[in-house]
């Protein structure tokens, strides 16, 4: 996204820290940038959600995957050059059948369907 970054991480380690990956994160992406651009790249805070054990991820994949949709930057999720998982070839996954959106955020959905069939 142009202005901003979804990311999905998951702990493995008992002490796995958040707080710490976002901080050296933004630190080794920031000062490069800096030294490119001359400006600022990140804001001081982040949003963030914890998902539960219980909780399906493939909604949340696909939300975070068709936000270039929804603000209009393409047509289809496998269009925007910068979306991607190095987890999950998402390009071969079908779009989840429920929807998720942020707690805080208002619903504004995207219905999976009309992005083609893919298998």
């Amino acid at each position: 996204m142009p202005d901003h970054l979804h990311i999905f991480i998951e702990g493995h380690a008992d002490d796995a820290d958040l707080r710490e990956f976002v901080t050296r994160f933004k630190q080794q992406t920031a000062y490069p940038f800096l030294r490119r651009f001359g400006g600022r790249l990140w804001q001081k805070n982040f949003y963030d959600h914890v998902v539960r054990p219980y909780e399906p991820t493939h909604p949340i994949f696909w939300y975070i995957w068709l936000n270039p949709v929804r603000k209009g930057l393409c047509a289809d999720p496998r269009d925007y050059p910068f979306s991607g998982s190095e987890t999950v070839d998402w390009k071969r996954t079908k779009p989840a059948a429920e929807t998720w959106s942020p707690p805080w955020k208002a619903e504004e959905q995207i219905e999976p369907q009309s992005m083609g069939n893919n298998p």
